[in-house]
């Protein structure tokens, strides 16, 4: 196990008095959260590519997610004006809503 000098983290620091079972611990966990960490890496960039490839239509979320998305869809199909990318001029926001809402149909 490493000497840390006085400018290293605090979360490697062996507080005083730790006996062998607990450094063993200690030095166990950082090899798996070193290990676990680059999985992790690993997995991010492959998720990242994945969703750039053709062969991906879209993310799977959780339900949580899900309903999120779902609340704001329907916030866009009710009030249109949400989906604009430039926000409306001050006192126009019903008038644009209407305009959109009338030429769906």
């Amino acid at each position: 196990w490493p000497i840390m000098r006085r400018q290293a983290t605090a979360a490697r620091r062996q507080p005083a008095g730790e006996s062998r079972r607990a450094k063993v611990a200690r030095y166990l966990a950082h090899c798996i959260d070193r290990v676990t960490g680059n999985e992790d890496a690993q997995l991010i960039k492959w998720s990242w590519e994945s969703m750039q490839s053709s062969g991906f239509s879209s993310m799977i979320l959780s339900d949580l997610e899900a309903g999120v998305r779902d609340y704001h869809d329907k916030l866009r199909e009710t009030i249109p004006v949400v989906a604009l990318n430039d926000k409306p001029a001050k006192g126009q926001v019903k008038t644009i809503n209407q305009t959109l809402l009338s030429a769906r149909h």
